[in-house]
């Protein structure tokens, strides 16, 4: 029986090989207070003092008539020295005592891969201890950074640095100050620390006044990520251990960091030897984390934890357990894949597209064809973060592996980039993603291209796919009051009544406790509390999206605890059969249930109040890196502030989503894509004057190939309306916005993945003015020369590779207008709808 060298200071034989896991996939930050550093030493080689150490130090440096009696004098200590020789004089003080320093034991940190280090010490010990690894150093008042390969290991300094003048958190007023602003990196500490694991060490948790809202909250980490967060205390007592355990969801460790970390480094060494394939095999360590901590490995031996009150049969989104456990029943779809992907795999490559309606069952085929492809590495993506192509290619070239990707849309520009770099490195893998069908078109073009491709439609099950479900649901008893039913009667009843649509098929079979059942549960659930009802708004709005709400950004939208929605989403809690709490945040059993808890939600102040709640808190943590990055704070707004949601958040209601926008514009009017959704929906409220502002201002904003394309947009629907009264303002607008396409054009040739949406942009369009422009000779031919000058450019950016058929529609426009000219009469005008957009 595997045992653990941490288990002697009290962790259970679970909790020891969970740390071990989590520490070893770099799943664990790290918050290192004063008594972390004891035992190093500064420049001068003296040893680095603690709290009350230090407060003696300034009283002896500048002379204060203080009694120094605890390490909660330290504040008044610093206070009293810069009040009696200034900043400057304490700030050089500090430089000289707690810098240049050299660890002793704290050397072991550097053997292990770390989500973060946030710390409240000043020194740069931490700087020592890593200058062997690519690192960071990031003062709080820093703008905020997402985690990156560049960044490598970021170190957080949550009350500033000795090494700089900047500001620093110690006095009383400075501590009292940073609770009213403290900048983006307290604020993603708080997002962090109630949801991720964490080691503490060296902190005592009550005297950090700044971090005293988060550090009092429970942390979370059992029930989003099942893995413990721990607090090393040496002698801690009795009472102030059930504290940690009880009140702070942190496991008290009676040791001294040393003792402990030596204990982990050797418990990781030794979970990885017993689980060898946890951590793909890579030349590149830091690589292997970042794919382990990006992919779930999918093996039959490990099928996952399984929520208690998961029910595969009554609708709740599939788990991998339920796979392994074979309650799916296996689909024409998935032999389909599997059968693609084994030739292609083999072979160099296969990639296979899923597509079709809510409900279908494509994320269930989708982890079918992984429990049919054991024969390689299969490997589900989690959706934390963005993708990293590198690390990916890194691990997976060893042998044919095969990755699954699950609402990929947001994501399918990297995934095509990694297709395609993988067949251009030559490494064997099959590549596997699903979406809705609305959104097959934009996915697709980033495969379509590939020399293996291979797109299915999941909307409707075959007749031998109906057989096929009834019949593992009659092994399970679960037909509903169809158990006396013929399989060739149900067959009828899927593909002729519910025309081979299993969501509404088998809502009337048998959901269990179905969707309505559940809303109806949940409507009651609401009425009790407006703050419960406020988290289920709050997660509606985004889990219809796909995106599982984070636990923090739900407890600042809603206003209810942490602790509160915990034990609401918990075995016996009000919302246990309605909401689920998994690694990423907080989602319904079923994207279905979010979608329509949206829908029936008639109180739109509401639904505006927690949409405009939710971009407040997430705000703070989205910035230009972290939409480069992807990240997953940014794709929450995203969504939220697509005018589309907006338009629908507010019941249709353009004034009320004008005003909307207006007030959540101190958060995000600094980002061009806000202003993109203002312009985009000003225009499709034919107010085009407001469109073009708005539009201008996003281009001023961003000089980017995607504002760009939407001021095209813009110009290119003003021009179509104001061609009645004047064609020489139509031809000014269609110039300029021809003009910002091929800006956007020529700058999207660093952004390949932009460079389609200006020439769809174009074709659309212009194909729409002629009827107009071609009345006069000139700019007649001024249009046709931009076509040529387009077809060049479609050309050149793969367009017709990836949509072949437009290639004989398109050159045959430009030859028929020129045969045709200005005596055409077949062309009568054109309806100018909703425009096109750079959406995915």
């Amino acid at each position: 029986m595997t045992t653990y060298q941490t288990q002697k200071f009290g962790l259970t034989l679970a909790d020891s090989d969970a740390l071990a896991r989590g520490v070893a996939l770099g799943e664990y930050s790290l918050l290192l207070g004063a008594g972390f550093s004891l035992g190093g030493r500064n420049a001068a080689g003296k040893k680095l003092p603690k709290s009350q150490e230090l407060a003696e130090e300034l009283k002896q440096e500048f002379r204060l008539d203080l009694d120094i009696e605890s390490p909660a004098t330290l504040p008044y200590a610093y206070e009293d020295a810069v009040y009696k020789a200034g900043d400057t004089a304490v700030a050089n003080f500090l430089r000289r005592r707690l810098t240049g320093c050299t660890p002793d034991w704290h050397s072991l940190l550097f053997q292990a891969e770390w989500r973060r280090v946030w710390t409240l010490n000043i020194d740069d010990l931490l700087a020592a201890v890593f200058r062997e690894r690519t690192t960071r150093d990031i003062d709080f008042m820093d703008p905020y950074r997402v985690r990156s390969g560049a960044d490598g290991l970021q170190i957080i300094y949550l009350h500033g640095r000795a090494l700089n003048n900047k500001k620093k958190i110690f006095s009383i007023q400075e501590y009292h100050d940073s609770v009213r602003g403290g900048g983006d990196w307290h604020t993603a500490f708080f997002t962090e620390y109630k949801e991720q694991p964490f080691i503490v060490c060296g902190a005592s948790l009550v005297g950090e006044f700044d971090l005293a809202r988060t550090l009092r909250a429970r942390n979370q980490s059992r029930i989003t990520r099942d893995l413990p967060s721990v607090a090393i205390v040496k002698g801690i007592s009795g009472a102030n251990a059930d504290r940690l355990r009880d009140r702070l969801g942190l496991q008290p460790v009676d040791a001294t960091g040393e003792e402990f970390f030596n204990a982990l480094i050797g418990d990781v060494a030794e979970y990885l030897r017993l689980n060898s394939g946890v951590l793909p095999s890579s030349v590149n360590p830091n690589s292997a984390r970042i794919f382990g901590q990006q992919f779930q490995p999918l093996t039959p031996d490990r099928p996952g934890r399984q929520h208690p009150r998961q029910d595969f049969f009554s609708g709740d989104e599939p788990s991998w357990a339920d796979i392994v456990a074979n309650r799916d029943a296996p689909l024409s779809f998935s032999r389909q894949a599997v059968s693609f992907v084994r030739t292609g795999a083999s072979s160099g490559q296969g990639v296979v597209g899923i597509f079709g309606d809510a409900g279908c069952g494509k994320s269930t085929t989708l982890l079918r064809v992984g429990r049919e492809l054991q024969d390689y590495d299969v490997y589900l993506f989690r959706g934390d973060d963005d993708l990293d192509v590198e690390a990916c290619l890194d691990c997976i070239g060893r042998r044919p592996s095969v990755l699954l990707f699950d609402d990929c849309a947001d994501l399918s520009i990297t995934i095509g980039s990694l297709a395609r770099l993988a067949l251009e490195r030559n490494v064997k893998i099959g590549i596997v993603v699903c979406d809705r069908e609305k959104r097959a078109k934009g996915i697709e073009r980033n495969f379509i291209s590939m020399p293996r491709y291979l797109s299915i439609d999941h909307s409707q099950v075959t007749p031998a796919d109906a057989i096929a479900v009834v019949e593992r649901r009659r092994v399970a008893k679960r037909l509903g009051s169809f158990g006396l039913a013929t399989t060739s009667e149900l067959r009828k009843l899927i593909i002729s009544k519910h025309h081979g649509s299993l969501l509404s098929a088998l809502s009337e079979i048998d959901f269990g406790v179905g969707f309505d059942q559940r809303l109806r549960l949940l409507a009651d659930a609401v009425k009790v509390d407006g703050g419960v009802e406020r988290l289920v708004v709050a997660v509606a709005q985004t889990h219809r999206w796909g995106y599982p709400l984070p636990l923090h950004f739900a407890t600042g939208a809603s206003g209810v605890s942490s602790e509160t929605v915990v034990t609401l989403c918990s075995e016996g809690g009000a919302l246990a059969d309605v909401l689920f709490i998994e690694r990423r945040g907080i989602r319904f059993r079923h994207r279905v249930l979010a979608e329509k808890v949206f829908d029936r939600t008639r109180d739109y102040d509401l639904l505006s109040d927690v949409a405009k709640s939710l971009v407040e808190v997430i705000s703070p943590i989205v910035n230009t890196q972290a939409i480069r990055s992807k990240s997953y704070a940014h794709r929450l707004c995203k969504v939220l502030m697509d005018r589309r949601s907006v338009y629908a958040t507010l019941g249709a209601d353009v004034d009320k989503a004008r005003q909307w926008y207006r007030d959540v514009e101190p958060f995000f009017g600094w980002n061009s894509r806000y202003w993109e959704q203002r312009a985009l929906l000003e225009l499709e409220a034919h107010n085009y004057s407001a469109a073009y502002s708005f539009a201008r201002v996003a281009v001023d904003k961003e000089n980017h190939p995607f504002p760009l394309t939407t001021f095209g947009t813009v110009c290119f629907v003003i021009a179509g309306h104001r061609a009645g009264s004047s064609l020489t303002e139509c031809f000014d607008l269609y110039r300029e916005g021809e003009s910002a396409l091929q800006l956007a054009l020529t700058l999207g040739r660093a952004r390949p993945e932009t460079q389609m949406h200006p020439v769809t942009t174009f074709f659309e369009y212009a194909e729409r003015l002629w009827p107009v422009l071609k009345q006069r000779p000139d700019i007649r031919e001024k249009l046709q020369a931009d076509w040529n000058n387009w077809l060049e450019n479609a050309d050149s950016v793969g367009f017709f590779r990836v949509y072949p058929a437009r290639q004989r529609e398109l050159r045959g426009w430009l030859l028929r207008t020129a045969v045709r000219g200005a005596s055409d009469e077949s062309d009568t005008g054109t309806e100018w709808t909703s425009p096109h957009s750079t959406d995915e």
